[in-house]
């Protein structure tokens, strides 16, 4: 593996900032109340229109049957007893517990927004009946801002199998690498983004003060953000059963990106740049950097008030105290356009580097190379 794929693979020292500071948020009461919001608001859109459509099809059929209904009905109650069980304290909303058991989970609420993002890309002609109906606009933009609202929060869900790579499987995603099926730029994550501005402000990742090591497939002890490492075996018998055993300076070179794990679960593998198709992941220790006890005493700790939320249209759906921005008008050029903005550009390739500009000033080149520049709004 060259230099280049070691960089999009790990973190920099401030991008293990933001990313500890993501995955707090992604599994914080503060952020999924807020997707809840967004998840009402659809229901309550869904509920408003539903006896509206009920013979708006072409062929006189509904353009929203009972079962579509029920199920959005059905995801709105397991959303809402997740937010419930979280508010005690219960981090097993955020595990996978199987498909259709309406159980008050997280991955069970997703199940309907899932069901429908599937009907958008089959039904790339637009002949969905929903939108041949007049109230189609004001229902998709609901169900827009719900999906955006949940990019906020799936880091910290278990994906539905366990024998992949951990969720947040390398750097690439974040620091907007990436690229359409044309080769084309997308745009950067601009809730990354905007955690990038202010890492060097964000605490420092904490160093535990008694060391948890696991490998893969080991049962995961606690919720909480652990982060893979390479670290030395010792004990076993015969070559086997061989325990991790922690660095004496506390010291790990790192083995991929930190994420949230469950309890109970089998600890992950990670992704890694040679892996084939099927992604199974290489195995990994993982360094438990972060206990989440969040809740358990009916508090919400005060930092959740500086919360981070990408809002898209409706603001008045975050929580008081959060901090938001709007990312409809996210702006990005390369090297050598002109700023439309004035105020701050970070690189897309490192987030950590920024420039201050003018409006009309020429973007320029990052350390003498070409580079995409992000203009991110002031939080």
């Amino acid at each position: 593996m060259d230099t280049l794929d070691k960089y999009i693979l790990l973190p920099t020292k401030l991008e293990r900032r933001a990313l500890f500071r993501l995955l707090q948020e992604a599994s914080s009461l503060t952020i999924w109340s807020i997707i809840g919001d967004y998840y009402k608001t659809w229901l309550e859109v869904t509920k408003r229109v539903y006896p509206l459509v009920q013979q708006s099809a072409p062929d006189g059929s509904p353009a929203m049957n009972e079962s579509e209904f029920r199920g959005i009905l059905g995801g709105y109650a397991a959303m809402q007893g997740a937010l419930n069980a979280l508010r005690s304290g219960d981090k097993s909303v955020f595990r996978w517990l199987g498909i259709g058991s309406g159980g008050p989970y997280f991955c069970e609420a997703y199940r309907e927004i899932s069901s429908w993002r599937t009907r958008y890309w089959r039904d790339a002609e637009g002949t969905l009946p929903l939108q041949a109906t007049p109230y189609w606009t004001e229902w998709d933009a609901a169900f827009q801002d719900l999906t955006h609202a949940w990019d906020h929060g799936f880091q910290a869900l278990e994906p539905r199998h366990t024998d992949v790579p951990a969720v947040v499987q390398t750097m690439y995603y974040l620091r907007g690498l990436d690229t359409d099926e044309a080769g084309n730029k997308l745009p950067p994550n601009a809730l990354w983004a905007a955690l990038m501005q202010r890492a060097d402000t964000l605490p420092a990742v904490p160093s535990p003060d008694d060391e948890v090591l696991i490998k893969t497939g080991s049962n995961i002890p606690c919720f909480g953000i652990w982060e893979p490492v390479k670290a030395d075996l010792a004990g076993g018998f015969a070559g086997l059963f061989k325990r991790p055993i922690a660095s004496p300076d506390r010291q790990y070179e790192l083995d991929g990106c930190m994420n949230y794990l469950h309890a109970g679960s089998p600890a992950p593998t990670v992704a890694f740049e040679e892996d084939d198709e099927r992604q199974n992941g290489h195995p990994t220790i993982w360094r438990l950097l972060w206990r989440d006890d969040r809740y358990t005493d009916g508090h919400t700790p005060e930092v959740e008030c500086d919360y981070l939320f990408v809002a898209r249209r409706r603001e008045s759906s975050v929580a008081a105290g959060t901090k938001s921005i709007v990312a409809d008008d996210l702006v990005w050029r390369d090297s050598g356009a002109l700023a439309p903005l004035a105020g701050r550009w970070a690189s897309r390739d490192d987030l950590g580097q920024h420039v201050t500009c003018n409006k009309g000033d020429v973007l320029p080149q990052l350390n003498g190379q070409e580079t995409t520049w992000v203009h991110v709004p002031q939080v």
